[in-house]
């Protein structure tokens, strides 16, 4: 009955991904783009990398990095900031909270098969986030999604190995904490260089400012096979990368506490 079941789902599921390939694929069925898209719609997507006139352009290839960094980067900024605050209440709730730790702990967990699986996921896996935290201002991703990655994997770790494997091999709450605050000074760091910049240069600098403007020559970028990209967003990635992943790890690690050492 379970086979059956199984068998079921799996077609189901074919289906489903079957269905959504043909739709965004077949342009009769799929999601037409139209072509009196609004006036600011067609500014961010001309301008996100305008290489004739990088004055008005982000230098990013990555339309949604370049909205999310320098169309609305204090927005971003700001949603990063609430959710290192809640990071840091869920740390005060569990303050007195404490973790011993098993030195046999290579007995917990599931099966050697799965763990087995689970490491060979995890190398792949983190490869992926850091590809996706290093190029999400060329292809879709960023630090946000890399970091997410990242925090499920390990999440998955701690499921399969138990929360003492991560422990005694230095993951440690502590650590996480540090890395976290790593990855936020790094953000406000980067957003205010254009400003120390313009100090030492005399001239004008905004936050945030990726690249030259018309009032400011200032701006971070490199070339990459010939082509200019934004430097400034790709470290705002790295640094929100280790952030989010940092700050999720934080709260996986605190919520695989056992039950009887959170009621005490």
């Amino acid at each position: 009955m379970n086979i059956s079941y199984r068998f079921i789902g799996l077609l189901l599921l074919i289906a489903m991904i079957l269905a959504i390939s043909i739709c965004t694929t077949i342009s009769n069925v799929g999601f037409n783009i139209p072509h009196d898209i609004k006036y600011l719609s067609r500014w961010v997507i001309y301008s996100s990398y305008l290489v004739t006139t990088p004055i008005f352009s982000s230098m990013v290839p990555e339309i949604v990095n370049a909205v999310i960094w320098d169309y609305r980067g204090i927005d971003t900024f700001f949603e990063t900031s609430v959710f290192y605050i809640a990071i840091i209440a869920a740390i005060a709730l569990f303050r007195e909270v404490k973790i011993e730790l098993v030195k046999e702990y290579q007995y917990l967990g599931l099966s050697k098969i799965v763990k087995t699986v689970t490491k060979t996921l995890l190398v792949i896996g983190l490869g992926a986030a850091i590809s996706i935290a290093l190029h999400g201002h060329i292809t879709p991703g960023g630090g946000f999604q890399a970091g997410s990655i990242l925090a499920s994997l390990l999440l998955i770790v701690i499921i399969v190995f138990s929360v003492h494997f991560i422990l005694m091999k230095g993951l440690t709450k502590n650590l996480a904490i540090i890395i976290r605050s790593i990855g936020l000074i790094g953000l406000v760091s980067a957003i205010f260089i254009p400003i120390l910049l313009s100090l030492i240069m005399n001239t004008y600098g905004f936050v945030f400012q990726n690249q030259p403007k018309v009032m400011s020559p200032l701006g971070l970028s490199y070339v990459a096979d010939g082509h200019v990209l934004s430097a400034m967003v790709l470290l705002l990635n790295i640094f929100e990368f280790l952030a989010i992943f940092a700050g999720f790890l934080i709260i996986f690690i605190l919520l695989s506490r056992p039950t009887k050492e959170l009621e005490n």
